[in-house]
């Protein structure tokens, strides 16, 4: 098992039935593979749906659970943008 250096918490949310499982973490960090889930014994193949916040560099670790076709990418303000047709554009 992967050893994590900084804070880790996982939240349960939604009384006894628990209807959302959330894993925050104290450090900005891309999450590349399903280690943060495993770390409190969440297993994969039991989620229904499974939200992360990453650029892109999730697909590697998530790509057996989830194929392309099940992705939804949201692009939310912010310093960048994956969508570079949202972006104006003029030549001076």
């Amino acid at each position: 098992m992967r050893v994590f250096s900084w804070r880790m918490q996982l939240l349960e949310l939604g009384g006894p039935d628990v209807a959302l499982q959330l894993v925050v973490i104290s450090r900005r960090q891309q999450i590349l593979s399903t280690d943060y889930f495993e770390h409190f014994e969440l297993d994969m193949a039991d989620c229904s749906t499974a939200v992360v916040k990453s650029r892109g560099h999730f697909r590697a670790g998530f790509q057996h659970f989830v194929p392309d076709a099940g992705v939804l990418e949201v692009d939310v303000p912010g310093a960048h943008t994956g969508r570079c047709s949202s972006l104006s554009f003029s030549s001076s």
